[in-house]
């Protein structure tokens, strides 16, 4: 699985993480993005510098949760 995380200020790094699918518990999905974008709001503030972006966490930081995805398997 790839994980785009903001470092900083225009500072965008792509990361790999294994994750385990065999074993998906009851109330588990596994959905395969497609498409990824950012928030206009609380991303692009954080991508640019903002100093201060109400409710999100500053840096390092997950981006990139809306989401389009392929259902594999329920």
């Amino acid at each position: 699985m790839k994980i785009v995380t903001l470092r900083g200020p225009r500072d965008l790094f792509l990361d790999e993480q294994d994750i385990e699918t065999n074993n998906l518990r009851l109330a588990e999905i596994w959905i395969e993005t497609a498409i990824s974008a950012l928030k206009f709001g609380p991303d692009r503030g954080n991508y640019e510098g903002a100093e201060y972006t109400p409710s999100v966490v500053m840096y390092p930081r997950s981006v990139g949760d809306n989401n389009l995805g392929i259902l594999l398997k329920i």
